[in-house]
């Protein structure tokens, strides 16, 4: 085994940090409690039959032995198996000690005063156990390579002589002869990890103090000298109240190790139990630590692990709370700090507590040791509403669609895509809730609206996405700028009338007479009435707001105009509206009639019987064919008299006026 894997194995397993989706509201919820041995004591998670599913291992105290649990997979456990371990076993470890690929088991016996190693068959089944004697109180066991031969070795944390004992391994499944390094009084917990980042494993040991001796963690830093591996001398770092269990990871993302220490409280002056706390020990990077900052906790921790339980990237701790029946979760802020505990219940008196998938949703679960066996506390991660992003309030024109307008949507638990997405109107006289279009896939969305036809005005619109049991909405504002139409008619028939007809009025001449759309029916209208041959007409057409079209011929006038009509209304023409129609065109004839000729007679002749012929020049004046547009016309008088025999030569009159006659 490298170092790099006997790190992972024997430090907090760090592998628990990269789980499934985040989720920020999760909850725990029991699989069941599962029988072990008598007073267990410890657990530990490892696939020991190869099936991909974490097992569990679990130390009892009173009957001497090992339970193992093989996982289902589902968060179940078949019934457990167990194996003889020494008298009084504390804590169980898991490696491979023989570098077969299998699980191995190590057991820390309080009672014998040994440390049990089980080579592990790979089928979930284990060999005999061998001891390793170490003439004191072992209270747990933790596993790494301490002096990077490959080769996993044991450090055992030693009660009575405040010392740590270290068994390295020959590869082998047998260990030699303990090493032995003074720690604080009344270690209780050991755990590994490189301090220094020096590539060496160091020691981190929990000491509850004993008397005079206060509590603290040591530190034992791994170093070489001229005779090959040792540790350094232990350097004591405060803590909390009878500090139990110490774990290890990087709180604060600096890659720097940390150390998590659950401290069980203690009796004050006046009986009240006081002091349950975990305490946070940043790491400087060079084996040294920074003060302790401490949490509150249920009373009595005994027990602390590492998993990243809501899925955000930064490692949790899970406490397991011996007085107050129960496991808290302080969620990390991922600086080195943690929020409130929230407390979970999980049995009589949890003693140990170990994180895995046991039900293979990617999400770190929680084993805890009780009184009544371990107890399995199911990650699960209660439905978080979907996220949608803000849309900026919108114009656009009458008439016209908005833009695509982009935005996002997302879901802790729901794929994007699957995520559904519906528009509301405040306003459906204006915007229809059928006429939202959604585009885009993923989490990547468009909406593109599209108001009602001829429509002006204000509405709020709502844009809601649903995971199809909780939803989330984002409101915008759309203003449709108004854009005024052209107003219309139906033009009337051409008009033909007779010179000097006099004033003409056709009713109705205009009809369906419009300002436009409904919105529009309040604008004044106004009909523009221009022509091609003004000096037809005395009075110009006009047509009223009724349809009545007037007119009057100028006299003795006669031809014909082309009248050009539009309608304009007064909605002006901002945001390109148009306030006139187009123009129509109508004829307008006025059919000559010929008007008579006239002049202005002479007087009375008078002459002499036999007087000859008679010439009277001018006798006729005012010759006129009539009204200037006939002045053209040719003029013939037109003479008679009553009494023909009284002239040789009829009487007539020539063109100039001239009167003849011959008596």
């Amino acid at each position: 085994m490298t170092l790099a894997s006997a790190i992972l194995l024997c430090s907090v397993s760090l592998s628990n940090l990269a789980w499934a989706a985040p989720c920020p509201q999760f909850s725990f919820a029991s699989a069941g409690t599962f029988r072990a041995g008598s007073q267990p004591v410890s657990v530990a998670v490892a696939d020991f039959n190869g099936d991909g599913k974490p097992d569990l291992v679990v130390a009892n105290q009173v009957s001497g032995d090992v339970s193992v649990l093989l996982g289902n997979g589902n968060g179940t456990f078949q019934t457990a198996v167990n194996y003889a371990s020494g008298n009084g076993p504390s804590s169980v470890a898991v490696g491979d000690f023989n570098g077969d690929g299998k699980r191995d088991l190590a057991i820390a016996n309080s009672g014998s005063g040994d440390v049990s190693v089980l080579l592990g068959n790979g089928d979930g089944t284990f060999q005999a156990f061998v001891s390793y004697g170490l003439g004191d109180v072992p209270q747990s066991v933790a596993v790494g390579d301490f002096n990077g031969d490959g080769k996993l070795d044991l450090a055992v944390a030693m009660r009575t002589f405040a010392d740590v004992s270290v068994l390295l391994g020959n590869g082998d499944g047998t260990f030699q002869a303990a090493q032995y390094y003074g720690a604080g009084a009344d270690p209780l917990s050991v755990a590994v990890g490189d301090f220094t980042g020096d590539g060496k494993l160091d020691l981190a040991v929990g000491n509850a103090g004993l008397f005079d001796a206060p509590p603290n963690v040591s530190v034992l830093l791994a170093t070489n000298d001229n005779k090959g591996f040792i540790f350094q001398p232990a350097v004591n770092y405060d803590a909390g109240s009878s500090p139990r269990s110490v774990a290890v990871a990087d709180f604060n993302g600096d890659g720097k190790l940390d150390l998590v220490v659950a401290n069980y409280g203690a009796l004050d002056n006046d009986g009240r139990f006081t002091g349950s706390s975990v305490s946070v020990l940043l790491g400087n990077g060079d084996g040294t630590f920074q003060a302790a900052v401490n949490y509150s906790a249920q009373e009595g921790p005994l027990s602390t692990a590492v998993g990243d339980f809501n899925g955000d990237g930064k490692p949790d701790l899970a406490v397991a709370n011996d007085l107050s029946a129960s496991v808290s979760v302080l969620l990390g802020n991922g600086d080195g700090t943690f929020q409130a505990s929230m407390n979970y219940g999980a049995g009589t008196n949890p003693r140990s507590v170990a994180v895995a998938d046991f039900n293979g949703d990617l999400r770190p679960d929680v084993a805890v040791v009780n009184a009544d066996g371990v107890t399995v506390l199911l990650n699960i991660c209660l439905n978080n509403p979907p996220t949608i992003s803000g849309i900026a309030d919108q114009v656009i024109n009458e008439d016209t669609s908005t833009t695509a307008i982009s935005f996002t949507v997302g879901d802790m638990e729901t794929n994007p895509g699957l995520l559904s997405v519906a528009g509301a109107s405040s306003n459906t006289n204006l915007v229809n809730n059928a006429n939202f279009a959604f585009g885009g896939s993923g989490a990547n969305r468009t909406v593109t609206i599209t108001p009602l036809p001829n429509r002006s005005g204000i509405t709020t619109n709502t844009i809601t996405v649903s995971d199809g049991a909780t939803t989330a909405s984002t409101t915008f504002v759309l203003t449709v700028n108004p854009v005024n139409d052209p107003p219309s008619f139906v033009k009337g028939a051409n008009q033909t009338v007779l010179e000097d007809a006099g004033s003409q009025t056709v009713s109705g001449w205009a009809t369906a007479i419009s300002a436009g759309p409904t919105d529009e029916g309040g604008q004044s209208l106004t009909f523009l009435v221009s022509n091609n041959n003004t000096a037809l007409f005395s009075v110009q057409p006009t047509v009223s707001l009724s349809g009545t079209l007037t007119y009057t011929p100028a006299p003795n006038a006669n031809g014909t105009a082309t009248v050009t009509v539009q309608l304009q209304d007064n909605g002006g023409t901002a945001n390109g509206g148009i306030d006139i129609s187009a123009p129509q065109t109508f004829t307008i004839t006025v059919t000559a009639v010929n008007d008579p000729p006239s002049f202005v007679k002479g007087a009375n002749q008078t002459v002499a019987e036999d007087s000859g012929p008679q010439t009277v020049i001018g006798w006729a004046t005012g010759i006129s064919a009539g009204p200037a547009n006939e002045s053209g016309q040719s003029l013939t008088f037109l003479v008679s008299d009553n009494n023909t025999g009284l002239f040789v030569t009829q009487p007539a009159v020539s063109a100039s006026g001239t009167l003849t006659y011959t008596s």
